[in-house]
């Protein structure tokens, strides 16, 4: 099996300042509001991680390192197309001297040329302070670095899932597995499925599981996704007929002695993550109800969340604090 980009090398510096941006965006982060947890992993390490698992490597550690770049958006061209061109435009006019009507009066192209030379004069840090996080970034499937990236990774992809699920065939000979025993926030199954991976997730703290169920079947879902979350009371359920694979094990609810789901290939779409608190009314409501199949398990989350509260105070902002 050939050697993976993580086992020769990681751009540690870079990954670690694109986590500390997303760490910096705090409630704005994609899975925080969910709730609580402590020691997290930012998704932008989750990814770059995985990636690094797939990638393989070549006779040539530098082209290697600039395609792992240019895959993240973490490349020159990837962090400029990230870039807020608006705060970028005052920049050029600052820097290069431009009254703002001498400015308007360029054209595109030239107005382009400028920005490239401004944000290629500044650091990494400076650059990414009016970038968007590499989560919020998709390059266009037209893109021209696709046909580098395909070209030294032998794959036919212009998308970042059907480019992990492509190199998951080349080294598994099918879709990778991604398993987390101590899953904690969920961080890593929910990437793990964003990229189109399937995931198994488990972790004996029951608040854990539960940050994590809500993680994977809530963001991302619709209105319509969250009621009928809601009016099945339960997650033996919550898996669409379209998303559940053959091969996995279902829980029975009228026969407690069925093995539980382990692990289901569920795919969310960013741009719909449930932002507020009041998404999870709902949910709460199916909590509270005698007959939730997961009563004594709720409880308990609760009775932890409680000796939790008596040593901290509260946020007020996430779902926990609602429990």
């Amino acid at each position: 099996m050939t050697t993976a980009f993580i086992e020769k090398q990681f751009p540690v510096s870079k990954v670690s300042k694109e986590s500390y941006k997303e760490r910096k965006a705090v409630q704005s982060q994609t899975i925080t509001g969910i709730g609580k947890w402590w020691g997290r992993k930012p998704l932008i390490l989750v990814r770059a991680v995985i990636l690094g698992c797939l990638l393989p490597t070549s006779d040539d550690p530098r082209r290697d390192l600039e395609i792992f770049l240019k895959i993240m958006g973490m490349d020159e061209s990837g962090l400029f197309e990230r870039s807020d061109k608006s705060a970028l435009d005052k920049w050029v006019r600052d820097e290069l001297g431009y009254t703002d009507q001498e400015y308007r009066s360029l054209d595109t192209d030239e107005k382009t040329k400028l920005r490239k030379v401004c944000f290629s004069k500044c650091s990494y840090d400076r650059r990414l302070s009016i970038c968007l996080r590499p989560e919020q970034f998709v390059r266009d499937a037209t893109d021209r670095i696709w046909i580098e990236i395909n070209q030294h990774c032998g794959t036919h992809a212009y998308g970042l899932e059907d480019l992990i699920q492509q190199l998951s065939e080349k080294r598994f000979g099918k879709n990778a597995t991604i398993g987390d025993c101590f899953c904690g926030g969920g961080s890593i199954p929910f990437e793990a499925a964003r990229l189109g991976l399937d995931i198994y997730a488990s972790d004996l703290n029951p608040v854990a599981g539960l940050l994590t169920w809500a993680a994977i079947n809530l963001c991302g879902a619709s209105d319509d996704e969250v009621a009928e979350i809601r009016d099945k009371n339960g997650y033996h359920s919550l898996i669409p007929a379209s998303e559940v694979r053959q091969d996995m094990v279902y829980n029975n609810p009228d026969d407690p002695s069925d093995p539980d789901i382990v692990g289901w290939h569920y795919k969310v779409d960013v741009s719909r993550i449930v932002k507020y608190k009041e998404k999870y009314k709902d949910m709460l409501e199916m909590l509270n109800m005698d007959d939730f199949r997961f009563k004594a398990e709720y409880i308990a989350s609760r009775r932890y969340l409680n000796e939790l509260k008596s040593a901290q105070n509260q946020t007020g902002d996430e779902l926990l604090d609602y429990l």
